[in-house]
């Protein structure tokens, strides 16, 4: 690949999480309470009593 497509994709992620970022859509390093939280909102997840 050359060099300048490397860069292009970098930019291009940058820009995507720095967004994501501003518009609160990126949870970096959640705990595990934090985790829990989102998956049972998602109404696909079944709760497993393991």
């Amino acid at each position: 690949m050359s060099k300048l497509i490397l860069e292009e994709f970098s930019n291009t992620a940058r820009r995507i999480l720095e967004r994501a970022k501003i518009e609160k859509r990126l949870v970096e390093n959640p705990t595990k309470d934090e985790l829990r939280k989102m998956v049972e909102k998602e109404k696909e997840i079944k709760k497993n009593h393991l």
